[in-house]
């Protein structure tokens, strides 16, 4: 594991307990006991009473623990198809009840499991995570302020590399400004217009450069594609107008055009 991935394993873990009741270190050794049971590329099925003791017991697990986690990442049988709501409907994203979410599927008193799909359960569930998307079917407040904080560290992450990059090729540049020369980045009125991510200039060729940097994660679906044209480019409308990125960062420029001699 990376030393960025496994500072996100260690620091989720009071998120993770407040959330689901295990964190990803308890998921990880479940999939692993599961593991041992399957073999590669074969469909593995189980009595569910018998994955539970043997991942405790070889794991040394609290058979409770085992059992949470195995709730977490199980399909179930329900009455009618549709009684979970647009969950159920197959071609959305980032679904709760989705078979790569959930690998095991409960039938009868037997778990049935394909072991690369069990493999790539831990790093689908971290993934999730520090994309942000697992933020939007979170319940509680401690893992909603925890992937917001781990995603703008990895924006944080991101704009430092830009900022290198641009070092490198041999502009002087700064983090997050919010004033020039003492004087704050504000519109008319007075009111703050936001960090600019990253400012890199070049006095030789009077250069100034104003980088809006954000590690996008790549839009999947066309609600997630409109989602991030009006984020980007038009902005939310209605009671909440939002304006776009763009046009935040055009009006941080026009300030630099009107107070940079």
């Amino acid at each position: 594991t990376s030393a960025p991935t496994q500072d996100i394993v260690n620091e989720s873990a009071d998120a993770m307990r407040s959330e689901y009741g295990f964190t990803l270190p308890d998921l990880r050794e479940v999939c692993g006991g599961l593991l041992d049971m399957g073999t590669a590329d074969q469909v593995t099925r189980v009595a569910r009473a018998d994955a539970l003791s043997q991942i405790a017991g070889e794991r040394n697990l609290d058979p409770d623990l085992v059992n949470t986690v195995l709730n977490a990442i199980t399909l179930t049988p329900r009455g009618k198809f549709m009684s979970i709501g647009p969950d159920a409907l197959p071609w959305r994203f980032n679904r709760d009840m989705s078979y790569v979410r959930r690998p095991l599927v409960l039938q009868g008193d037997e778990l049935v499991f394909g072991f690369r799909s069990i493999l790539g359960t831990g790093p689908y569930w971290l993934s999730s995570m520090t994309s942000g998307r697992l933020q939007a079917n979170a319940r509680t407040q401690s893992m909603k302020a925890y992937i917001s904080q781990a995603r703008g560290r990895i924006n944080h992450k991101y704009a430092v590399d830009v900022a290198e990059r641009l070092r490198g090729l041999g502009l002087t540049s700064a983090l997050s400004v919010n004033k020039v020369d003492g004087v704050r980045i504000a519109d008319p009125n007075g009111l703050a217009l936001g960090d600019i991510d990253v400012l890199a200039w070049h006095p030789v060729t009077r250069t100034v450069l104003a980088v809006e940097a954000k590690d996008f994660e790549v839009a999947r679906t066309p609600a997630e594609m409109s989602h991030e044209i009006v984020k980007l480019f038009l902005g939310k409308q209605g009671k909440k107008v939002e304006r776009s990125t763009v046009d935040k960062h055009a009006r941080r420029i026009d300030w630099l055009s009107a107070n940079l001699a």
